[in-house]
Formats: structure tokens, C-alpha cells, sequence
């Protein structure tokens, strides 16, 4: 009897910590800060000019590939997203069609421009660009002056209205956005869209997507590789795996074990919030491991072209 009314008060003095971990602000913002403080921060860097990342190794500099070419070049090589495009959207009739301006008498140009006074609404990367740099700066500004981003962002996207609205709702709280990160294993690097925490304190991995006019969970073929049995090439799970591999770098290397990466996912219709479930959950370390050979391997090729690998025996 006495050892079950020992066992009872030290589960509940247990229970007493763990409720105070959640509701202790400190303890719970020690690991986003640990994360986003991160000496490996300092070392990766986006290079506008030469349009790639940078990582300064030991006073080395050398180029590293985006997350996003990585994932093509292994998992989804043929895509294209024409394509999808075309078998989303249905062929309009000719008289619906807009035709444009270029090569028509000045007298009838003004039927095809945009009405004077009405801004051309943007579309595709122009609209994408605008969503995240506008959820950078609410991020970087969530916690130093709000004010400040109604002042850099006096008239926000929609887009970026309907996310940060879904933020409140589902209770995740932005600390950063663009945060660099990468990957000497795997030997890709990217930028986070937005870094947060949920109402547990876990880090959570925001990738952000816009737009794809209903087409998003639409694919062409399968993916190559060991997920070609049962996941297609849809932007859904592009994203997907993006998130997934950010999730492992990020446990990994910067020894954040409550991290996980998540997509949300925004257009006309709303905005959604997807997480890799199931199969492509449980298959989500050997993803990492898979990619990792396959990118060492395609270094190796021009290694051996230049003499520079091993000797054969």
C-alpha cells in the first residue's frame, strides 16, 4: 500500500512539472530561442547575385543547392506544371478568351489593357513573393512592433490576411520568417518561410504555398524513387516533402527534437494546413537517408570525369 501511494505522488508530482513546463513562458520559449540563436545560423547566407545559398565552412565559402531543385532532380524530374495546369483548367470558348493588346491599332488598344485607375491584380510568383514577404515581415514584427508591419504593409495581400487569421485560429505563434538553414549530409540548404510555435511550445516548420488554381492535390505520374508505389508528383506533396526534410534537418543537425513541418496552403477557395500522415510519415527518415546517397553520388560522377576519385583497382 505503501509503495502505491508513493507511486501516486510522484506521478503527480510529475504531472505537477509538466504543467508547469506549459505554462512557464520561459521554459516554453527556451527551445525556439535555442533554435533561432544557433551558431549554424551565421554560417548560410542566399546570394541574390549568383541566385543560390552560400556556406561558410572554416572561412570557406562554397555554393550549396536549394531544397526545391534537390527534390526535382531525385523525386520528381519530369514535372512540369503546365501541364497540370491544362488538365485543371478547361479550354475556354474563343469569345471568352482575353486577347492582348500587343500589335493592335492604338485606336482599339484600350479594349484589351486593364481599365485606367484599376491595378492588374497580381498572379503565379509575383503574387507568391508579395504573400511571403509580407509574412516575413509580420513574423519578424510579431514580437518587437506590430506597427511596424502596418506601416511597411498598409494594404496586405488577401492572401496574407486569410494565413495570419488562420495562424490565430489554429494557435501558432510566429517568431521569424525567411530563416536559412541547411544541410551538410543531405547538402542542400533553404530558407523557412516561418518559424513558430504551437500552444505546447514545439517548434513548428511553416512552408508556405499560394495559389495553383485548384490544382494543388492534382499529379501527373508517380514520384521516382521509393515513393513512386503509392505518393504522385502533386504540389501538395512536393510541399509535403519539402516540410518533411526541413522536419529532419532541423532535429538533426540543430538538435531540435520537437520540431515538425507542416504546408499551408492558400487560395481563393481558403486556407488549409496539411502534415505529412500515414506512409509518407513512417517513411520519412529513409527519405532522408535515400536523398543523401543519391545527392552523394551525383557528386561523385563529375569527380571521376575531372580524375579526381578514387583509383581503381
Amino acid at each position: 500500500m505503501f509503495y502505491y501511494c508513493l507511486l501516486s505522488c510522484l506521478t503527480t508530482e510529475r504531472e505537477r512539472d509538466r504543467d508547469k513546463k506549459k505554462m512557464d513562458p520561459i521554459v516554453r520559449t527556451e527551445e525556439i530561442l535555442n533554435f533561432i540563436r544557433h551558431p549554424r545560423h551565421s554560417s548560410v547566407s542566399y546570394s541574390p547575385d549568383d541566385d543560390c545559398f552560400l556556406v561558410n565552412n572554416r572561412g570557406k565559402c562554397s555554393r550549396i543547392r536549394g531544397i526545391h531543385r534537390l527534390l526535382s532532380t531525385h523525386l520528381w524530374p519530369d514535372y512540369d506544371h503546365r501541364e497540370v495546369m491544362q488538365l485543371a483548367r478547361p479550354a475556354r470558348p474563343a469569345h471568352l478568351r482575353r486577347r492582348s493588346a500587343v500589335g493592335k491599332p492604338w485606336s482599339q488598344r484600350h479594349l484589351y489593357m486593364t481599365p485606367k485607375g484599376k491595378q492588374r491584380e497580381l498572379k503565379g510568383q509575383a503574387r507568391g513573393s508579395k504573400v511571403h514577404e509580407e509574412l516575413c515581415t509580420y513574423a519578424r514584427m510579431f514580437h518587437v512592433d506590430r506597427s511596424e508591419f502596418k506601416r511597411q504593409h498598409a494594404a496586405p495581400h488577401r492572401y496574407t490576411i486569410k494565413i495570419i487569421v488562420a495562424l490565430e485560429r489554429w494557435g501558432l505563434t510566429p517568431y521569424y520568417g525567411e530563416f536559412n538553414i541547411y544541410d551538410e549530409y543531405v547538402g542542400y540548404a533553404t530558407a523557412i518561410d516561418m518559424v513558430c510555435t504551437d500552444t505546447n511550445g514545439d517548434v513548428v516548420l511553416v512552408e508556405v504555398k499560394t495559389g495553383f488554381n485548384g490544382c494543388f492535390q492534382q499529379g501527373t505520374k508517380p514520384m521516382e524513387g521509393p515513393l513512386g508505389t503509392f505518393l504522385s508528383n502533386a504540389p501538395v506533396n512536393q510541399a509535403l516533402l519539402q516540410a518533411m526534410l526541413m522536419e529532419n534537418t532541423v532535429r538533426k543537425r540543430y538538435n531540435i527534437r520537437s520540431a515538425s513541418g507542416v504546408v499551408i496552403h492558400v487560395d481563393d477557395s481558403g486556407v488549409k494546413m496539411w502534415t505529412p500522415k500515414g506512409k509518407l510519415l513512417r517513411q520519412s527518415a529513409n527519405i532522408y537517408k535515400w536523398l543523401a546517397i543519391k545527392e552523394n553520388q551525383r557528386k561523385e560522377i563529375p569527380r571521376r570525369r575531372r580524375g579526381g576519385g578514387r583509383n581503381k583497382p
